[in-house]
């Protein structure tokens, strides 16, 4: 491996910046790397001087100059003298293949950050799989309400799940005989703040459980439900005499 102090003292010679070159010509006979770091300085030494922009001499330098080698004529006047603008400082240029492994340490960098970026991304998200997801009970709220028989039904039973914060419950019911042809069961909504029962819908045949929306209940509290026998179809208000199961709103 090659010297430090002969390879920057080769590097100011190429450049004419030393008065050292006899050490360093004896240093090149003795280590033929300090003779190849000669070299190649050298050889960026002429590309440098080629890389140097060429300037326009000044127009009365000639008119001097031819003065100069002719003594015994008169001397050409000058030029009067200009404002010279001011030059823009020129800064050392590197040859270009000198950039290569700063462009590559640059590229290597963004990689770098690149891969840094989408590592912690990952580790975001995987944190995010490892907390626990929220657990939505769907029965907070709900209210099971079992409806009294009106009269005698036997086993028959009914009840209902209902929602008050969607507005929306499940009937269940249990040992219903079959209604006789030309009747249906309905259910109905009792609202206090409705002047008559709200249809929830006929119940078809051979049903058990059905869900039903009970659309706007302005009234506080919970709703009353009801279950009537009506002919097919079902009616718009339920046949007084014909309630099976019910049960009043809570206050």
């Amino acid at each position: 491996m090659i010297d430090p102090r002969h390879e920057e003292l080769a590097a100011l010679t190429a450049l004419g910046w030393s008065e050292d070159g006899a050490l360093l010509d004896r240093a090149a006979t003795r280590d033929p790397e300090v003779a190849q770091a000669m070299r190649e300085f050298n050889d960026v030494a002429a590309q440098l001087a080629l890389d140097v922009p060429q300037v326009e001499p000044p127009p009365n330098l000639r008119a001097r100059i031819m003065a100069a080698l002719e003594p015994n004529t008169m001397p050409v006047p000058a030029a009067p003298a200009r404002l010279a603008r001011p030059r823009k400082a020129r800064f050392f240029r590197f040859p270009s293949f000198t950039l290569m492994p700063y462009a590559v340490a640059a590229c290597l960098m963004a990689l770098a950050l690149s891969q840094a970026g989408i590592i912690l991304w990952l580790d975001h998200v995987l944190d995010a799989m490892r907390q626990p997801a929220p657990h939505h009970d769907p029965f907070t709220g709900v209210q099971l309400v079992d409806l009294a028989p009106q009269g005698d039904h036997g086993d028959a039973k009914v009840m209902v799940a209902w929602n008050g914060k969607t507005c929306c419950g499940m009937l269940s019911m249990s040992n219903m005989p079959e209604p006789p042809p030309g009747r249906d069961y309905q259910l109905w909504v009792l609202d206090r703040s409705k002047p008559a029962p709200m249809s929830a819908g006929v119940i078809p045949r051979g049903v058990s459980s059905q869900h039903f929306i009970a659309g706007n209940i302005t009234a506080p509290g919970r709703p009353g439900f009801a279950v009537s026998m009506e002919p097919a179809g079902g009616r718009s208000e339920p046949t007084p005499d014909a309630i099976l199961f019910a049960v009043a709103p809570s206050p």
